[in-house]
């Protein structure tokens, strides 16, 4: 009932133990798990922090630009108005440049080279009274405006008039070797989108991309039309390079997210226009995130054109690398659940092996038989506390010594066979008897038993063994011998005896029997003979407890 008792109490410890740290590993899963997520709503909260920051950028460079072009096309209407004047004489300077189709403006006095732009047009040099001079009059007269844009941001590639009057005048200046005006520019989508049947509004507008023919490379540009009243007259454009648009676009970078410029079909304006958003921008909600595929998508429209800002998160790297982040802590938190569970069985296994040793000692020095430990060569590892006081040698004077000098000489061979045999085959035997020699010199008999105790290789080590004083069995073994034999001899005697006896009367009777005034005794004479043999078959049995009638009864 106290072994019960014990093992109830140690299920209960264990049951506690495991419940405990099994809601400290919940907890720490749960706390685990909410970080997360914290980490899965704070990368989506700074992708939709960069879309906005890389809206408000764009948007700040596209108004700067809108402000230049609204002066521009201010600046080129009160020009036409006659409200602006040029002291600078043109007229003289206008010439022909390679053919009487074409003509150029030469440099002003007083001006570098950097600081005109170059006019390039077709047909006759016009006259200094005509409409077309004084457009070109008007575009002179833009020159210190389109310097200080250019100023303002290097980068641009071009700021330029467009005459639908047949020439153009452009800033920075370009050789009219690299570049000059032709009427196919009037197809061009930033003249073409300021002509009066399809800008009836004035309004300015944006360009799609294309390549420079100026030899600049991708891209787009930013035009207002230009009316002297309510007569056209042409455009005002500033040209926004492709790398700046791809500039502004990354100035705010995410983690595995690439930023888009996109239109309303979802197509990469910055990328050949190739289709890469399956939903319409104009109809999802601004700072809001959307799951298309693998993807997260975020949009903020720039209010400008068709324009919007498309974000475009690898979803799945951000969960990997959300739990990436909190890895460490669920290996430390296994880890720590680890090592307590470790240090906790390692604990109890030490507290189990205490237990098991106080049991295992006090067994063995309460035995009455001796344990002992051989090596595979015979020598004693081994022996229990009480082999002192059942031999009398002192455990020191017999562990590291051969077992032969304990065991009379006529039984070594048969022990040393004994254990030989064990360990050979690995599997236990009957028990072997031998004398032991006592302390005080006499022997006494012992029996043995035991088995082979192997590695975990399965390599034979040693021998564990029980030895148990047998020397009152073997005296009672000899004594019944003694009596068996005297049994046995006594047995003869006495039916030797029986058996004279019985046949002196059985003569006696006989001879009584031969008288002719005798009695006849002859039944008398065959009882004594079946007394006779019965007690013959008696003492030729096996046993006098049971006998087998039936045979008797043939017999006689």
């Amino acid at each position: 009932m106290a072994e019960k008792s014990k093992i109830k109490k140690r299920f209960r410890s264990d049951k506690l133990f495991f419940l405990v740290l099994s809601v400290l590993i919940v907890v720490d899963l749960g706390l685990a798990l909410r970080f997360f997520n914290n980490r899965l709503n704070s990368a989506k909260d700074q992708i939709i922090t960069t879309g906005s920051r890389i809206q408000s950028v764009f948007q700040n460079e596209l108004k700067l630009r809108e402000h230049f072009i609204k002066v521009l096309s201010y600046a080129s209407e009160f020009a036409l108005e006659d409200k602006i004047t040029l002291n600078e004489p043109i007229q003289e300077y206008l010439r022909l440049y390679s053919s009487e189709n074409d003509y150029v403006l030469d440099l002003l006095p007083g001006y570098e080279t950097s600081e005109m732009g170059t006019l390039t047009g077709t047909g006759n040099v016009p006259a200094e009274n005509s409409s077309v001079f004084k457009e070109i009059y008007m575009a002179i007269s833009l020159t210190p405006i389109f310097r200080a844009l250019i100023e303002e941001d290097p980068e641009t590639p071009w700021v330029y008039y467009t005459s639908y009057s047949g020439f153009i005048y452009i800033y920075p200046p370009v050789s009219p070797l690299d570049f000059f005006f032709s009427e196919e520019l009037y197809s061009k989508d930033f003249v073409a989108g300021a002509l009066p049947e399809n800008n009836p509004e004035r309004r300015i507008f944006w360009s799609p991309v294309y390549i420079d023919e100026a030899g600049k490379g991708l891209m787009t540009t930013l035009s207002a039309p230009v009316y002297a009243g309510d007569t056209f007259t042409g455009s005002v454009s500033i040209d926004l390079h492709v790398n700046k648009m791809n500039w502004l676009l990354n100035s705010y970078k995410t983690e595995f997210t690439t930023n888009h410029l996109v239109n309303s079909r979802g197509e990469d304006i910055l990328d050949g226009y190739n289709p890469i958003l399956s939903i319409n921008p104009k109809e999802v909600q601004s700072e809001s995130i959307y799951t298309v595929g693998r993807y997260w998508i975020t949009i903020a429209d720039l209010g400008t054109e068709d324009w919007y800002i498309m974000l475009q998160t690898d979803r799945s790297r951000v969960i990997f690398n959300s739990f990436m982040h909190i890895l460490p802590a669920i290996i430390i938190m296994l880890l720590v659940s680890g090592t307590i569970i470790l240090v906790y069985l390692i604990i109890r296994a030490y507290y189990l092996l205490r237990s098991s040793e106080v049991k295992f000692r006090t067994f063995v020095e309460n035995a009455n038989d001796i344990i002992y430990s051989l090596s595979v060569d015979g020598v004693f590892l081994y022996v229990s506390p009480n082999w002192k006081d059942i031999i009398g040698h002192d455990t020191d004077e017999v562990i590291g010594k051969s077992f032969e000098l304990f065991v009379h000489p006529d039984d070594v061979q048969n022990c040393r066979n004994f254990l030989d045999t064990v360990i050979s085959t690995g599997n236990r035997k009957a028990a072997v008897e031998y004398r032991v020699k006592y302390k005080d010199g006499s022997y006494k008999w012992h029996a043995s038993t035991g088995s082979l105790m192997n590695d975990r290789f399965g390599t034979n080590i040693s021998f564990l063994g029980i030895a148990r004083d047998i020397t009152q069995r073997k005296l009672h073994e000899e004594e019944l011998e003694r009596l068996v034999e005297q049994k046995e001899f006594l047995m003869k005697e006495l039916t030797h005896r029986v058996k004279n006896n019985m046949m002196v009367v059985s003569s006696l009777v006989s001879m009584k029997n031969d008288t002719t005034d005798a009695v006849d005794l002859s039944d008398l004479v065959n009882q004594i003979n079946a007394m006779r043999f019965i007690y013959e078959k008696l003492s030729q049995g096996e046993s006098f407890s049971q006998i087998n009638i039936h045979d008797y009864i043939c017999d006689l």
